[in-house]
């Protein structure tokens, strides 16, 4: 049988905020652009409801690949995380420093 993502209360309500309030959203995602690509990568596959295992098991890898792919300060290539991020429904971006982010406000999960 295979292992639910585990989701917090606080990242249950976390979620439900970001899509009810569009200013916390774009300040949510703004912040998140800032932090290392380990943990945006996390903070994503948190939010699409996917556990390290089933992550690692769609990219035919072992959970501790993914592991190491959301610990800040390991040195890994672009590419690892391109292809994570495609599984995840997302993409990778490079925002130049001064850029402003604009949350969309209709944004939906979709896992």
């Amino acid at each position: 049988m295979k292992k639910a993502a585990a989701r917090s209360p606080f990242e249950r309500d976390t979620w439900k905020r970001i899509q009810a309030d569009s200013e916390l959203a774009a300040e949510f995602f703004g912040d998140l652009s800032e932090r290392p690509i380990a943990v945006q990568f996390a903070v994503l596959r948190r939010l699409r409801g996917m556990t390290q295992e089933k992550m690692a098991s769609r990219l035919h890898r072992r959970q501790n690949y993914v592991s190491k792919l959301e610990q800040p300060g390991l040195d890994h290539l672009i590419s690892h995380y391109a292809r994570a991020v495609k599984f995840l429904h997302g993409r990778l971006a490079i925002i130049p420093d001064g850029a402003k982010l604009v949350y969309p406000g209709h944004m939906r999960r979709e896992v």
